[in-house]
């Protein structure tokens, strides 16, 4: 089995150590705290609804209504609620609208906060933060157009019904948002304050979404061999002889005294 080619044991300081993108500070915590704000604001509106649909349930098919309103206060909401809803019913589509963008600019925050630091997703995190803020507008914007329908079609009240008509109408409209409404009308403002800021938030993600830089891990070469050290040769040492250790001759290989000049088997000189 052959070795890998390369070994990689570098971090980014974000304890990433695959290739991803970094974006500015600001970027992110835009991103991040614009998606928290949507949340919350969402989270609100969601209350309201069902707050909403219970006090217009309440004085139909809940028996505690009549605890607080005479019987004709009732039947006089009744009225003017069911003639409200004829003329705005043209509007309708304006609350599903802004239902629906809602719900899409939840998805694309969390894709937006997905692809924050994706390297091959960069174009698909732009997007989708120009694609969050033009959902989040769109929704407001229907919202404020529908709210504008229902205020309108109240105005239209006089030439339908008699003032003492209107009047329980309002009154019963009232103590209801009093008695039964989220905060007694104040989480309209909160919701508006978290969804006005979460828009600013993705504007601004929107606008520090231009530069970016691209961490990539620098990879350590194994592909060559590694330089090895040279080997020791072994040393000889100098072997030393004793003065009067015996030596052989070199032509008939007689032993012989080491410091004769000649052998005395042959005769031949020792040089």
């Amino acid at each position: 089995m052959s070795a890998p080619s390369a070994i990689v044991s570098q971090r980014c300081s974000c304890k990433r150590s695959k290739e991803h993108l970094h974006y500015s500070s600001k970027h992110g915590f835009f991103v991040k705290y614009g998606s928290v704000l949507l949340v919350f604001a969402e989270a609100l509106s969601f209350i309201q609804r069902f707050e909403q649909g219970f006090v217009k349930g309440s004085t139909t098919l809940f028996p505690i209504a009549t605890s607080l309103f005479s019987y004709t206060r009732i039947v006089d909401y009744n009225m003017v609620i069911t003639y409200i809803a004829q003329l705005t019913a043209s509007f309708e589509y304006l609350k599903w609208l802004g239902m629906g963008m809602e719900l899409l600019t939840i998805l694309l925050a969390i894709i937006a906060i997905g692809s924050l630091h994706s390297a091959s997703g960069k174009s698909l995190h732009v997007a989708v933060v120009a694609a969050t803020v033009a959902t989040f507008s769109l929704g407001l914007i229907a919202k404020l157009f529908y709210n504008s329908a229902i205020d309108a079609a109240w105005g239209q009240l006089s030439g339908m019904f008699d003032a003492e008509t209107i009047r329980n109408a309002l009154y019963v409209k009232e103590q209801l948002r009093i008695n039964y409404g989220f905060w007694d009308g104040a989480a309209d403002v909160v919701t508006a304050i978290f969804s006005y800021a979460s828009l600013a938030s993705f504007v601004g993600a929107l606008a520090t979404s231009r530069h970016s830089t691209i961490w990539q891990p620098t990879p350590t070469d194994l592909s060559r061999p590694l330089a090895s050290a040279p080997e020791e040769k072994p040393v000889i040492e100098p072997t030393t002889v004793a003065p009067g250790s015996p030596k052989f001759c070199r032509h008939c290989g007689a032993k012989i005294p080491r410091v004769s000049k000649f052998c005395e088997e042959c005769g031949a000189e020792l040089a």
